[in-house]
Formats: structure tokens, C-alpha cells, sequence
């Protein structure tokens, strides 16, 4: 911005734009600040040592910025009874995925992997039906990934475009961006599957019984106001062990390439 008078926008020198996850943060501040109703948000971007973004178009300063940030990301309020028949629920699924996964290892009967398989369909149905009342926002709702089956997908999407308006569409538009049930993946040897094809951007998939929008919503659990100065504008101290999404090429840390374990004592990955 030049010298006349005009918005010059609150810098975020933290979140480095050569870096894809300092690049997706900054998308992500204009995208939330944009649904709290801060309609004049504008996002540049200034060359320092990295390329920094820059927020204008809000009227706070940065405390309050990070005030309604932190108030958007955590979602809505889940009940303690809710909270629990969810994970009531996805026991029971886990269970039946477990009994299922184990009957086809050991080759049972068809009639037995069809009453499993049916079992298990069931409590993902209950698992969901609950997750519905217990996500912090209404998409989290699919489970642990996005990758479902086509038919849960176009059940979602259709709850949510009765729901959605033009003011008001931001589950739509995060289910749209998950995936699309027009593709769909394919096992390795080219058969087509039931789950749809998710968004490039989804690289924990279950390694280390970590998911994508398991990751997302314990997140969304972790937001709080941290005393010191926020990671919009301080250095990142990369203190975190878990919840990566993996955007961060530090974090790409393959055994292969390194001297010793990547997952061992202080060799740890770390995030934030």
C-alpha cells in the first residue's frame, strides 16, 4: 500500500508463502475472517527475505484479529453427552471393521463376510448419525476421511444445499473441496471403487492411524490464545509432536534419506 491514507493491512510475517503450509494459513486467515462476515477482507503479499502475506480490510488490530480467528476455528460448542455417544459409537464401528477385516484375512464364508460386512455398514451409519451432533462443524460429520463411499458423499452434499444460502454455504463449499463423487478411486489392480477421490491436499490417510479429518477436528479441540505473542507473528518454534497435516516439506522425513530413525527419540518430527 502507498502513503495515502489507504488500509495498509495487518502483516503476518510468520507465515512464510514459499512454505505450502505458511501459504495455505494465509488463504485460510482471509478464508475464515471472510466467513465471521468480515466481507472486506483483501490478501496481499510483500517480498521480504520470504514472501509475507498481509491482511486488509479489517477494522481490529491484531489481538482482536486473533480473537475472532481462534473463536471461528474452534466451532461450535459439543455437549459432554454428545461427545460421548460418539466415541460410544465408533467403538462399535471400529469393532465391526475389525471383525470384518479379520474374516476376510482368513478367507470365511461368503454368507458370514455378507453378514459382517452389513454389521459393519450399520455401525458406520450409527457413528455418523452421531458424529452429526458431536463434530465441531457440520462436514467433520463424513468420519475420519473424506474418502467415503459415493452414496454417503451425495447424502451429505444434498443435507447441506437444503441448509446452505448465499450468505451461509461454508459446508458445501469444504465438502466440495474434499473431493467429488464424479471420481472415484481405483485398487491396484484398476477395479473401481465405492469411495470417491479425494482432493490431492490429503496426505494422511491413515499411516500411523492418523486421518485427515480426525487430525482436523482434534485441531480444532487445540485452539486456544496462547500467552505469548501468536505464530501469525513470531517465529515458529516447531514445539508440536503430533497433529501434522503435512504440508510442511520439513516434515517429509523419510527413513531413507536420513542417518537414523525418523521417528525415534528426539529425531521425532515436529510441527505447528
Amino acid at each position: 500500500m502507498n502513503n495515502s491514507g489507504k488500509d495498509e493491512g495487518i502483516e503476518l510475517p510468520a507465515l512464510n508463502g514459499d512454505n505450502p503450509l505458511g501459504f495455505l494459513a494465509a488463504l485460510g486467515v482471509a478464508a475464515v475472517l471472510h466467513q465471521t462476515g468480515e466481507k472486506k477482507i483483501r490478501l496481499s503479499w510483500k517480498r521480504n527475505v520470504f514472501w509475507n502475506p498481509s491482511v486488509s480490510g479489517f477494522a481490529g488490530n491484531k489481538n482482536e484479529l486473533v480473537k475472532k480467528l481462534a473463536s471461528a476455528l474452534k466451532g461450535r460448542t459439543v455437549s459432554k453427552e454428545a461427545g460421548k455417544e460418539e466415541q460410544k459409537n465408533k467403538k462399535a464401528f471400529e469393532t465391526a471393521k475389525r471383525n470384518w477385516n479379520k474374516a476376510k484375512k482368513r478367507k470365511a464364508e461368503k454368507s458370514e463376510l455378507s453378514y459382517l460386512e452389513e454389521e459393519m455398514k450399520h455401525c458406520e451409519k450409527g457413528w455418523q448419525d452421531a458424529l452429526k451432533n458431536a463434530a465441531e462443524s457440520p462436514e467433520l460429520a463424513l468420519g475420519q476421511r473424506p474418502d467415503v463411499a459415493k452414496d454417503v458423499y451425495c447424502n451429505f452434499a444434498q443435507d447441506f444445499l437444503v441448509q446452505s444460502s448465499r450468505l451461509n454455504r461454508i459446508a458445501v463449499d469444504m465438502l466440495a473441496a474434499f473431493g467429488s463423487n464424479a471420481v472415484v478411486g481405483r485398487e491396484s489392480n484398476g477395479k473401481e471403487k465405492s469411495q470417491i477421490e479425494v482432493t490431492p491436499f490429503c496426505f494422511i490417510k491413515g499411516s500411523g492411524r492418523q486421518f485427515f479429518l480426525d487430525t482436523a477436528r482434534c485441531l480444532m479441540n487445540k485452539v486456544e490464545m496462547r500467552e505469548k505473542e501468536p505464530l501469525l507473528f513470531q517465529e515458529w518454534d516447531y514445539l508440536d509432536e503430533t497433529l501434522s497435516m503435512r504440508w510442511d516439506p520439513l516434515e517429509d522425513r523419510r527413513y531413507a534419506l536420513m542417518d537414523r530413525d525418523p521417528t525415534a527419540g528426539d529425531n521425532k518430527s515436529r510441527t505447528v
